[in-house]
């Protein structure tokens, strides 16, 4: 066997291109430059999504849902108003007291409260109405150590029923307020 052009063992001559070289050596440098790099890691799925956060664990435990505008509680049931009243009874405020102190506990400070009515009456009267009855919740969590300017109130009148207005028990539980926790 020879080199350059020499006879080969078999009789045949070896000529290696010049640019064969090139290619060699270009093919080891990529190699050697992989090998150099770190590797690369399979992306991980966020965290967050997989464990929930105990703040919103505690807010379920509340009985707040998520929804679009941020995590609702609704107080029907909890805080009931007379009809044609936006008065708070002391079952009302002793449950704002307990909801109040568990918000706090947990670093939420921002609130909006909605104020609802069921369909007695005319539309204007009755968003006044709602309105008076946001105002005197939000009032009571800023009694209870909630700064005014991040506790947000807002009447809707009779404009989101959650029961059907043609009974009694469906307009009670319409009449009421709503807890949103806008951010954690």
């Amino acid at each position: 066997m020879t080199i350059e052009g020499k006879p080969c063992a078999e009789g045949r001559s070896h000529v290696r291109p010049a640019w064969g070289w090139s290619i060699t050596v270009l093919s080891l440098l990529c190699l050697m430059a992989a090998c150099a790099s770190p590797p690369q890691t399979p992306a991980s799925p966020p965290q967050a999504a997989a464990v929930p956060d105990a703040r919103e664990t505690a807010l379920r435990e509340l009985g707040f849902r998520p929804t679009e505008q941020g995590w609702e509680l609704d107080l029907a049931g909890r805080v009931v108003f007379p009809v044609d009243d936006a008065s708070l009874s002391a079952e009302a405020l002793a449950a704002i007291e307990r909801l109040s102190r568990a918000l706090r506990g947990l670093g939420i400070t921002r609130l909006t409260i909605e104020g609802h009515t069921d369909n007695q009456g005319s539309a204007a009267y009755n968003q006044r109405l709602s309105e008076r009855r946001a105002q005197g919740v939000a009032q009571a969590f800023v009694e209870r150590g909630f700064e005014p300017a991040l506790v947000r109130h807002q009447g809707f009148g009779f404009s989101r029923p959650i029961e059907d207005n043609r009974s009694e028990s469906g307009r009670q539980q319409n009449r009421r307020v709503t807890i949103i926790v806008t951010s954690l």
